[in-house]
């Protein structure tokens, strides 16, 4: 969460140097690019320049919103040059299957269709909104499962 006054580094917190930027969590991933891409243009911490707890909470918060990823964290370790800065992320598992559990809420063919383009890659809870017009019936209290065993949902946000 963001501090109270919005983004706004305090002048009096402490600066460290970072000589390093890593991403810990998604080698082997199909989508390894796609995801180190996702998480090196969404931060703002660089290596050579000075950081603050409040910046690395502001690079979370910004890896997260991305909606690759269903837990961001990261970890400080430090070296002779300054401070190593490991992002540690969970990626959204792949998009396998999307089954309604009420089959009078939608047609199986419809929500494979309506989620076709996204099979075998990572769940982005982004595009979400853009399939909403396929799933207007969707209610609050109907669930949509997306993937083996994870990712049930109470209609579409």
């Amino acid at each position: 969460t963001p501090p109270a006054g919005g983004n706004a580094e305090n002048a009096n917190e402490p600066r460290v140097l970072v000589a390093e930027v890593e991403v810990a969590g998604v080698a082997g991933n199909p989508e390894e690019d796609l995801l180190l891409d996702a998480v090196y243009g969404a931060i703002q911490t660089r290596p050579g320049q000075p950081t603050t707890s409040t910046q690395l909470q502001a690079d979370l918060n910004a890896i997260f919103a991305t909606g690759y990823f269903k837990n961001v964290n990261f970890r400080p370790e430090d070296t002779p040059l300054g401070v190593r800065v490991v992002f540690l992320v969970d990626p959204n598992p792949l998009l396998t299957q999307v089954q309604a559990l009420d089959t009078q809420v939608a047609a199986q063919g419809s929500n494979h269709q309506a989620f076709a383009d996204q099979y075998g890659q990572t769940l982005n809870s982004q595009r979400s909104p853009k399939r909403r017009p396929a799933h207007q019936h969707l209610v609050p209290g109907q669930w949509l499962c997306i993937g083996p065993g994870r990712g049930c949902h109470s209609g579409l946000r």
